[in-house]
């Protein structure tokens, strides 16, 4: 995949969300956001990439179920990480 497609690939979601939100059609697209039990078995304040409906009410995410023990452990990594590093910074 070329840069330029992944640029329109970009600004397509794009339109298709405004879309969404502007006319209510609860699609669902991909979005990062805080956990709060969309996936089970992780930290509710975890930030993480699930399935969601967007609409005129805002982002909706949808829950998942469990994390697999090999997903939850990758997930659960990152978030050690992310966290050690913003200490760091303090």
């Amino acid at each position: 995949m070329k840069q330029n497609d992944c640029i329109d690939l970009i600004f397509s979601n794009i339109v298709d969300i405004i879309h969404a939100i502007a006319y209510n059609t609860h699609e669902k697209f991909l979005a990062n956001c805080e956990n709060n039990g969309a996936i089970a078995n992780m930290d509710p304040d975890s930030i993480v990439e699930v399935p969601a409906l967007f609409g005129a009410d805002g982002i909706q995410p949808m829950a998942t179920g469990k994390a697999g023990r090999f997903q939850r452990g990758l997930m659960m990594e990152q978030q050690t990480s992310l966290e050690s590093w913003l200490l760091m910074l303090m």
